[in-house]
């Protein structure tokens, strides 16, 4: 009893999709023929001087110089000057176009363009699938939109998300800075591009190392893991996380970071960084510490905060707060530590004391506070 229900229920499903499958429609054809000994099958129509074809399936309007229409089949063939249209979501253009009506699957060549509401794509062969919602080339596309131009062997396309996605050597151009990655997703209504292999970032005055981020390309900023450093500002910068801010001229890091100072061969190291380009200074604080390599020697600094400040042909390291450096030839601390990488001078300041360490201090623990603590 159980299989005859079984067998019922399938019967009556199959009909229900046999019902529901939508049959391509001829709305219009300048002529009408066949040919069963060349085109077996095959429904020919061609255009004359005032009407195109023009076939219809489930809600996608095609038009075209020539078809053939496989009515059998639910499938066509168009050629010449084809356009279809599909609501807001769809507009593509191609000089050959078929379609499969069962499967919804169409296949357009030769000078594909397919324009969406801010994005317009250039390819010569399209994939797309209509079940999916998925738009795909596999043999190389250009894609443009009011900011970028992204070139890629591989791309994707999600209609429901506005979404692109690119694989094998992506290239993205803009004026102001071009990016190349191994794979990347676009989102075509924000513009973020968001990074998933080895990525680099070429600005004007900067160049951006990932593996893994998101980089806005209207606003100029992102955030970078995995093997990320930045080039910036004859600076490098390193850390387990890094945010850029191109029009802030901001760079900042967390974990691990390491700012390295080219010119002057100076490297800053600790758990927070920040660098400000318009006012030539860096920062970083939690766990920092610097070194200074000269010729023969090197010096080290800790501090609780330590910055790099000024032109880099005159630029200063500054410490913070429970300072202690050391050298070959002297070690010391100090509340404060200044050293002009120009001249090599170091200047000590210690903090003033407050009224209350005045009077609980003894003369001797007065005396040892003020002091430099500096050692040759």
């Amino acid at each position: 009893m159980k299989i005859r229900i079984s067998i019922i229920f399938l019967l009556l499903f199959n009909t229900i999709l046999s019902q529901e499958k939508k049959i391509i429609q001829i709305k219009e054809a300048g002529s009408f023929d066949r040919n069963e000994k060349v085109l077996p099958g095959a429904n020919i129509l061609k255009k004359d001087k005032n009407t195109r074809v023009h076939l219809l399936h489930d809600g996608m309007d095609i038009w075209s110089d020539y078809a053939l229409f496989y009515k059998k089949n639910n499938s066509f063939i168009a050629r010449g000057n084809v356009v279809v249209k599909q609501g807001d979501s769809i507009e593509l253009f191609s000089e050959i176009l078929d379609y499969d009506g069962n499967t919804r699957k169409i296949v357009a060549k030769k000078d594909v363009v397919f324009n969406n509401n801010s994005t317009n794509l250039k390819t010569q062969i399209l994939y797309h699938d209509r079940n999916l919602k998925e738009i795909y080339f596999e043999n190389g596309g250009v894609i443009k939109d009011s900011v970028n131009t992204i070139k890629s062997n591989e791309g994707k396309y999600f209609l429901e998300s506005s979404k692109y996605r690119f694989k094998n050597r992506v290239n993205v151009y803009n004026s102001d800075y071009n990016i190349n990655s191994e794979k990347l997703d676009y989102l075509t209504e924000s513009e973020k591009a968001f990074f998933y292999g080895p990525t680099v970032i070429n600005g004007k005055d900067y160049t951006i190392f990932c593996e893994k981020g998101f980089y806005n390309t209207k606003t100029k900023s992102g955030y970078f893991v995995k093997k990320s450093k930045i080039l910036y500002d004859n600076r490098k910068i390193e850390g387990d996380s890094l945010i850029f801010d191109d029009l802030k001229k901001y760079a900042s890091g967390r974990k691990n970071v390491i700012i390295t100072d080219t010119i002057n061969n100076t490297i800053i190291k600790g758990d927070f960084g920040q660098v400000y380009k318009a006012l030539d200074s860096a920062m970083i604080t939690k766990n920092s510490y610097a070194i200074k390599i000269f010729q023969r020697d090197s010096l080290f600094i800790k501090a609780d905060s330590l910055f790099a400040i000024g032109p880099e042909n005159n630029r200063l390291i500054k410490g913070r707060f429970n300072v202690n450096f050391i050298k070959s030839n002297m070690s010391g601390k100090s509340d404060k530590f200044i050293m002009n990488q120009k001249n090599g001078l170091i200047k000590l300041i210690r903090n003033e004391l407050s009224s209350k360490e005045q009077q609980v201090m003894t003369s001797k623990e007065i005396s040892k506070k003020k002091s430099y603590n500096l050692e040759w």
